[in-house]
């Protein structure tokens, strides 16, 4: 999978749930363990679209809008 392919894909699964952000985040920790390569982009998506590191638990943290990126 290129990083173009993954970062689509990435998107897509942000939305999931209706933009859950735990959701999500379950979703990009699977992904980042099947793709290590991907690992990175996984992490610098989830921050730039949540506003939180992938890491966190969540609590106390303001979510961004899930469609605040770029085509």
């Amino acid at each position: 999978m290129t990083p173009k392919e993954a970062e689509t894909v990435l998107r897509i699964m942000a939305k999931a749930d209706g933009g859950c952000e735990t959701c999500a985040r379950e979703l990009f920790a699977k992904f980042a363990e099947e793709y290590p390569e991907h690992r990175e982009l996984a992490r610098s998506l989830f921050k730039e679209i949540f506003n939180v590191d992938m890491d966190d638990n969540g609590s106390g943290t303001q979510r961004g809008s899930m469609y605040d990126f770029d085509e």
